[in-house]
């Protein structure tokens, strides 16, 4: 059931009456709303563009991965990746593809 049971008719001019149908294609709310908001006080802007409202989508996802990232421990911090890099390194065995072919075949270079 509606809380709304008072109703006020005001009478405008075709000016006042234009001005209200252009802020209303340009917001994203009804006309009773509309109305509803400037009499609370509340700022009106127009709706934003299409560009706008894609690039905020995008880096809203791109903020729930990063957060994501973090939340789950996946992104390390820059010196854990040095130290794990040269543990790495100093842990592999790295042979050249020729000491390997040489050993292997017996091949004289």
């Amino acid at each position: 059931m509606r809380n709304r049971n008072n109703r006020i008719a005001v009478r405008v001019t075709n000016k006042e009456f234009d001005r209200i149908n252009e802020m209303v294609s340009k917001s994203i709310f009804p006309k009773e709303k509309l109305i509803r908001l400037i009499i609370e006080g509340y700022p009106i802007q127009e709706k934003p563009s299409a560009d706008y409202v894609q690039l905020w989508c995008a880096l809203w996802k791109l903020n729930t991965t990063i957060n994501n990232f973090f939340i789950r421990g996946a992104v390390k911090s820059t010196s854990e990746k040095i130290e794990e890099t040269i543990k790495h390194l100093q842990n592999a065995n790295y042979v050249s593809y020729d000491i390997k072919r040489k050993k292997k075949k017996g091949v004289k270079l």
